[in-house]
């Protein structure tokens, strides 16, 4: 039991630095899309441009998970 314990805190603390890394990644990307939050989504185009950007948003953190399930 005790070495499970301790491979717990050494994988977590070998997840610390990429999960920084993609929480910063996805603060930069909601601040460079960053509106006056009314989106009115009358057109297709308008619809498919939000999704877009939130696709981009997410990227960080699922490049993260897709890493960590994956691999």
């Amino acid at each position: 039991m005790q070495v499970n314990h301790c491979l717990h805190y050494i994988y977590v603390a070998s997840l610390e630095p990429r999960i920084t890394e993609s929480v910063r990644q996805l603060g930069d990307l909601l601040l460079s899309i960053k509106g006056g939050g009314q989106v009115t989504l009358n057109q297709p185009s308008q619809r498919n441009a939000v999704a877009a950007e939130a696709d981009e948003v997410l990227r960080p953190l699922m490049d993260l998970l897709d890493g960590q399930l994956f691999y």
